[in-house]
């Protein structure tokens, strides 16, 4: 059948504004030239999980999906921080749980950096936990948007952190519980306190339980794992995998902290799907995500 005549500069014109808005997240995250190109490993075999829909039938909503967690992304670290800030300032927590925790057996993983000891290791572990879980949510949204799949486009950003941070705020606010390095008085093998004055250092050690890099991770990994494309299953799990680990060997989160994240990320993934079973897309994108005939 013949494309009509404003299929190739309609479509050529929306992949541009989609590929801004790609652009303009990496800028948003500051995404490094090797993180450049894990994302781009990762995009390899996109092709794998394409649905069949045109890039006309798919553009028109799929760019209102990447847009939305886009603005998400570009204002949610001011305002996390202003939470963190208020958190600190003016939340009487229910329970303080450094104590506690710091005297339970195999709770502190400092076993694990003492039996692989390496500032090599320390260095990439700290790459990875410092861009974290917004390149496994967002790298692997990009990739979706490439697949042409509304609903991986919208799925990942919501069980990974639109649903996570209310959620998870409410432990945050009755629960105080400081990273690892912070209780037992150890250096910070991120090396925040050169660089860090110690408002914002504390600003920063709060808020461990459950890990939210741990929950954000487990759950990119668990959605990640139901994709056909070996390269980006396979690297999306890696990657997670070693974010969960880099908490546990940089001593930032306690073990317990990582369990329960486990377990977070795994119920946000239920709660998604929940979702997405009893919601239905508007009429309007349904019309246009209509696979060709």
């Amino acid at each position: 059948m013949k494309r009509p005549w404003y299929d190739r500069p309609a479509t050529a014109v929306m992949l541009l504004i989609g590929f801004t808005i790609i652009y303009e997240i990496t800028k948003v995250g500051k995404w490094d030239p090797k993180l450049m190109v894990v994302l781009l490993l990762l995009c390899m075999d996109a092709y794998k999980d394409q649905t069949d829909r045109t890039w006309l039938q798919f553009l028109p909503g799929g760019l209102v999906l990447l847009f939305i967690p886009f603005i998400i992304y570009y204002k949610a670290d001011a305002y996390w921080w202003k939470v963190a800030d208020w958190q600190m300032t003016a939340i009487r927590h229910i329970w303080n749980w450094d104590a506690a925790f710091s005297r339970i057996p195999l709770n502190d993983p400092g076993w694990i950096h003492a039996l692989l000891p390496s500032q090599w290791l320390t260095d990439k572990l700290s790459w990875v936990y410092n861009y974290g879980f917004p390149f496994a949510v967002f790298g692997a949204t990009i990739r979706s948007f490439l697949t042409k799949d509304w609903k991986k486009v919208l799925q990942y950003p919501l069980a990974g952190h639109i649903l996570q941070t209310p959620l998870i705020i409410p432990f945050y606010n009755t629960i105080e519980l400081h990273e690892v390095w912070w209780v037992k008085k150890l250096p910070d093998l991120l090396g925040r306190t050169v660089w860090m004055d110690a408002y914002h250092l504390q600003l920063n050690a709060q808020n461990c339980f459950p890990s939210m890099h741990t929950s954000v991770g487990f759950a990119v990994m668990l959605l990640a794992l139901r994709e056909k494309g070996p390269v980006f299953k396979w690297g999306m799990v890696a990657y997670t995998g070693t974010l969960i680990f880099s908490t546990l060997y940089l001593r930032i989160h306690w073990t317990i902290d990582v369990l329960a994240g486990l377990l977070f990320g795994y119920l946000v993934v239920k709660l998604t799907d929940w979702l997405f079973a009893k919601v239905s897309p508007p009429a309007w994108l349904k019309r246009r995500q209509a696979p060709a005939g």
